[in-house]
């Protein structure tokens, strides 16, 4: 065998025209000669030609072939697959925890005091007080900064309110959509308690309130959902959705509700998009399953998010999108099936008997 490829070998060799290199070599030759810089300004203009025909290859290239959509691409994709675990992981109120303490260091006590006054002078609604006192809504919180101080400027007016609404924004309390008498919330939370089974009267007062963390979770969301419309990727989106859906849900966060539906009605009246409800289950469980393990676990957050991202990738790899195990579970579903089918009603009978004697 060796021996067939040397002679192969040494035949293609012989057969190459040497002269016709060797010409091929000159003429080579002769082309750097002429460009060939005979000084260093000339030297320096060439380095310089070569450098901009470089760039311009560089340009091209990436004109051609962008780098960032890639990148873009990319992480949109992994992202979506772990979706749940991040939704979860940014519905933990360990993170508002958090921020609170940042936001505590903030200077802008008297404009607090004005937002909090009715409570100050009432004690209305104890640690609810912020649905009640009529200075946490968006109008009532400016109109109580506003009249704080007769001589101060619009400009510090501004400040006091972005920074007193940040601050309360900031906290697991978060700031009400409107002001409530104490008399309808408590109505309100009755009925819905009553009717709901597990529900509380602290899940009703989350509903009717919004977070800074809330905000920016259904913002990112929002940004994944422009990219599975713009490519069209029913599967995708209908992940995002079942994904964002049942963290809606399960953190009481009505926003990323009330998004998730006019998105869905959207995607279906208008862009005529049907939802892959396999795609849509398979998020859901995951993103469950992710809220139940930030829940379980008492770590620090960041350990926390990579622990729950492993487990939520393991369980859609070797769970949720395994194939093979589907497979197998119909399969042996459908002999079961099938089983039963052959039984006679007799037979049945019988079997039944026997267990129970047995028993």
């Amino acid at each position: 065998m060796w021996k067939k490829i040397k002679d192969k070998a040494t035949k293609t060799i012989e057969s190459i025209d040497k002269e016709a290199i060797k010409e091929k070599v000159n003429q080579a030759k002769e082309k750097i000669e002429e460009v060939k810089p005979k000084n260093i300004e000339e030297a320096f203009e060439l380095s310089k030609d070569i450098l901009e025909e470089g760039g311009s290859l560089a340009i091209n290239a990436l004109k051609n072939k962008p780098l960032h959509e890639k990148v873009l691409s990319s992480l949109n994709s992994n992202a979506t697959k772990l979706s749940g675990a991040i939704g979860a992981f940014m519905a933990d109120t360990d993170i508002l925890k958090h921020l609170e303490k940042i936001t505590k260091k903030i200077e802008n006590a008297d404009y607090d005091k004005a937002m909090d006054s009715v409570y100050n002078a009432t004690n209305i609604g104890g640690g609810n007080h912020r649905l009640f006192d009529g200075g946490h809504d968006i109008i009532g919180a400016w109109e109580k900064v506003r009249d704080k101080f007769p001589d101060d400027s619009l400009d510090q007016e501004v400040v006091g309110y972005v920074l007193g609404l940040w601050k309360d924004m900031t906290t697991v309390k978060g700031l009400p959509f409107a002001t409530l008498s104490k008399e309808t919330y408590d109505n309100i939370a009755n009925k819905m308690t009553d009717t709901i089974p597990g529900l509380q009267k602290k899940h009703v007062y989350d509903l009717l309130s919004f977070d800074a963390m809330e905000i920016l979770s259904t913002a990112l969301g929002a940004v994944s959902v422009f990219f599975a419309f713009k490519k069209e990727d029913q599967e995708k989106l209908a992940e995002i959705l079942g994904s964002m859906g049942i963290i809606s849900i399960l953190s009481a966060n009505p926003i990323m509700g009330i998004f998730v539906i006019s998105t869905s009605a959207f995607a279906y009246q208008k862009k005529k998009m049907e939802f892959k409800k396999g795609a849509f289950a398979k998020s859901a469980i995951v993103s469950t399953t992710s809220i139940a393990l930030f829940s379980m676990f008492g770590m620090p957050l960041l350990a926390e998010l990579i622990l729950v991202g492993v487990i939520t990738k393991l369980l859609r790899t070797k769970v949720l999108d395994n194939e093979q195990l589907h497979s197998l579970i119909l399969k042996e579903s459908s002999q079961i099936i099938l089983n039963i089918k052959e039984l006679d009603k007799e037979n049945l009978v019988e079997k039944l008997s026997k267990l129970k004697k047995a028993s």
